[in-house]
Formats: structure tokens, sequence, C-alpha cells
């Protein structure tokens, strides 16, 4: 079996990037890699259960600047001391569930969603996701992960 593999490139026009799409919905066994917040990740309906796989690398934390200390802090003033919650954390981890959220678009659909970062596993991030997704942390991912599509196969076939 070959594996198509697309790329979502900064000076990429919209009609590149629909045709992509479109070939990895034909190909159904294509790997697509795009940034979070991007073109692809927001707007586009991946509907039929076509994404089985989320790699989510990272948390999108702002960058530290002026505007984002001026926010945090007046968010503190007005939040009693949870303006670093509330305007730095929060808005990352909305931006993680969203895009982890493309691949389930409703309830038949099935896939499987990977937090590449070991801060994921902190109280501060971990709390804010457990309420969306069922989180561990196996020794064998790998494992985990072909157990899971096992058992989606045999129900697909129980249910023929």
């Amino acid at each position: 079996m070959t594996i198509k593999s697309s790329v979502q490139r900064r000076e990429m026009r919209s009609i590149e990037a629909e045709r992509m799409i479109e070939s990895l919905r034909k190909e159904h066994n294509g790997i697509m890699l795009g940034v979070m917040g991007g073109s692809l990740s927001e707007g586009v309906d991946y509907s039929g259960n076509m994404i089985k796989g989320i790699i989510i690398v990272g948390i999108p934390l702002a960058p530290p600047d002026l505007e984002l200390s001026a926010r945090i802090s007046y968010l503190d003033k007005r939040f009693g001391g949870k303006g670093s919650e509330y305007g730095y954390t929060i808005p990352a981890m909305r931006r993680v569930i969203q895009a982890a959220g493309r691949a389930i678009r409703s309830e038949s659909d099935r896939a499987t969603i990977v937090f590449m970062d070991r801060r994921y596993k902190w109280h501060t991030y971990s709390s804010m996701i457990k309420s969306s997704f069922g989180l561990s942390s196996p020794a064998d991912y790998l494992a985990v992960i072909e157990d899971f599509w096992k058992a989606e196969k045999a129900k697909v076939r129980r249910r023929a």
C-alpha cells in the first residue's frame, strides 16, 4: 500500500489546498500535515470520518509580548489573579481541543488523537482536556492505538 502525503505550505493558494483535501478524500490512505489554526484546521468539513488520526505537536501558547502581558495584567485585576489562565492557557487549550475535534464530526466518527508534548500530562493542561477526551499515557502507545482500531473494525463487522 502506498501512502500519499500532503503538506500545507505558507504560500499555498486556497485552490491548491482544496485539491489537496479532495485528493485525500479520494485516496483514503494519505497523510496531511498542517498548522494548528491554519486554513486546513478551521472552516473545512472533514465529513464521513475522513480523518482517522490527529497528532497535535506542542501547545499553541501565544508568544510573550507587551500586548499579552497587558491582557494578562488586566485579567488578573478583573478576575482575581486568573489572568494567566484566562488570557494565556485557556485560549491555547481551546485551539488544541478545536484542532483535535476536526476528526470527530458526528457520533459515529472514530479517530486516534495523540497529544505529543509532556506538558499535556501536567494538571494545568490535562484538566482542560479530560472533559472532552479520555486521556491515557500508555508505555506502548502504538499497541493501544492498534487495539483501538482492531476493536473498531470488529464493531463494524458485527453491525454488517
